[in-house]
């Protein structure tokens, strides 16, 4: 799963794509 969204960049699952 590769999801960049602007909307939580911060958020715990968008950590691992960061």
């Amino acid at each position: 799963m590769h999801e960049f969204r602007l909307d939580g960049p911060l958020s715990p699952p968008n950590l691992a794509t960061l």
